[in-house]
């Protein structure tokens, strides 16, 4: 189960806050539907409607979604395009036997030459 964001903020609910918090979770997360979100939940023995379902994720979903934007990968500095260029050009090359200077102008969007030895 996903921990629970702030433990305050559930009280005074008919379910319990570990259902509801799941429930946002899977609906963060997954991008899921409210309509699947109640069907993972009937499932699993909690019969919740997905207005319920609604309800909560417009009243807990923003401390998920922020939770889940900072654990999203970071667009990084490395592309690693240089490896799936020599990968390329090694398949063709027992393919067909050719160089790697036979390859039409691929290698012009990886860079240098000698970085991809």
């Amino acid at each position: 189960m996903t921990p629970l964001a702030n433990p305050e903020r559930y009280k005074n609910h008919r379910f319990p806050a570990a259902i509801m918090s799941h429930g946002v979770w899977l609906y963060y997360c997954f991008s899921l539907s409210c309509r699947d979100v109640q069907e993972l939940l009937f499932e699993r023995g909690s019969t919740v409607s997905h207005e319920a379902i609604r309800k909560w994720c417009g009243k807990f979903g923003q401390d998920y979604a922020n939770r889940l934007r900072r654990r999203r990968p970071r667009p990084g500095d490395k592309w690693h395009l240089e490896i799936v260029f020599t990968q390329l050009t090694k398949m063709s090359r027992l393919a067909t036997g050719s160089r790697r200077n036979d390859v039409p102008n691929l290698h012009v969007a990886v860079g240098h030459q000698d970085a991809i030895d």
